[in-house]
């Protein structure tokens, strides 16, 4: 399996496996804090300081567990960890329910015309849901897990948006 081979890699301190890695997943990591900080600057240094964290901690990586989500999981725990420190020194009100609420503003080139169409088109929620779902492959019971729902309230919201979305591309096909 793919996974094994590089955390096997990364175990034995292999710069390419960690490269591949890093490669594959830091978009979606970047996606994920931008959400919850609101700032580039911050969401990289934060995206840098989770693959820091994912090397020293890979010896407690488990096979039977999801990388993918392991990964997201020292994202969110260093992004909240980050969040709780501002707001010791600054006195502010953490938001937490920000990972749900919010929409990344950094975004491909490429897709900039699907994200700004199936924004559009349904809502924030399942926007949230359809990204995570189709642009980075998460599966519902992670999206659940990370959006703090149940994996039928993900289901559920992701049926309704692709339903949305279905339609309104008939319709946009008849008007062609």
């Amino acid at each position: 399996m793919e996974t094994t081979r590089l955390v096997e890699g990364i175990k034995r301190r292999s710069e390419s496996a960690f490269r591949e890695v890093y490669d594959n997943y830091f978009k979606l990591l970047k996606h994920i804090i931008y959400k919850m900080v609101r700032n580039h600057d911050i969401a990289n240094d934060l995206v840098q300081e989770t693959f820091m964290k994912m090397y020293e901690r890979i010896h407690t990586y488990t096979v039977d567990t999801n990388f993918k989500f392991w990964l997201i999981q020292i994202a969110k725990n260093t992004t909240l960890d980050y969040l709780r420190k501002e707001q010791k020194q600054l006195n502010i009100t953490i938001n937490e329910d920000a990972i749900e609420n919010c929409i990344d503003e950094y975004r491909e080139q490429n897709y900039d015309h699907l994200y700004a169409k199936i924004e559009r088109i349904v809502t924030k929620d399942e926007y949230e849901i359809v990204i995570l779902r189709i642009f980075h492959g998460l599966k519902f019971h992670e999206i659940a897990s990370l959006l703090e729902i149940t994996t039928a309230v993900a289901t559920n919201k992701y049926a309704r948006a692709i339903k949305k979305l279905q339609k309104e591309l008939r319709e946009e096909d008849l008007h062609e």
